[in-house]
């Protein structure tokens, strides 16, 4: 069931219709492909889709937070499915399911860096 809220949404586990929308809303480019071939008349977009969360400066219980939402306060990977747009106006969104990957952040980058960055691989439609 796609998500009709118009923002991103996250479940642990595979094919869940029950999705709670992310506090707080990332930064996101949507799907994206490791390569992309530009040709005259169109741009095509080779191997395997992901999607990449970027949280901004979150502090320690946003963070768990996140991790909880995704499934990855004990494990570096975990299946979910996820509400993504499949427009650029941002009003379709569909849901899918992959895997997320918790990143390797250390406090200091969080300070430095000022954001998170949670990536969805091995994308499914649902």
């Amino acid at each position: 069931m796609a998500n009709s809220a118009n923002s991103f949404a996250v479940a642990v586990g595979s094919s869940q219709t029950a999705l709670k929308r992310m506090e707080p809303q990332p930064h996101s480019n949507g799907l994206e492909y490791p390569q992309e071939t530009a040709t005259p008349s169109a741009v095509y977009e080779d191997g395997e889709p992901f999607v990449r969360f970027r949280f901004n400066a979150p502090d320690g219980a946003t963070l768990d937070k996140l991790y909880a939402a995704f499934g990855l306060t004990s494990s570096k990977t975990a299946n979910v499915t996820i509400s993504l747009p499949t427009n650029k106006a941002r009003t379709v969104w569909a849901d899918y399911n992959g895997q997320a990957v918790r990143p390797q952040v250390a406090e200091w980058q969080i300070i430095r860096y000022g954001w998170v960055e949670i990536t969805v691989r091995q994308l499914e439609a649902v």
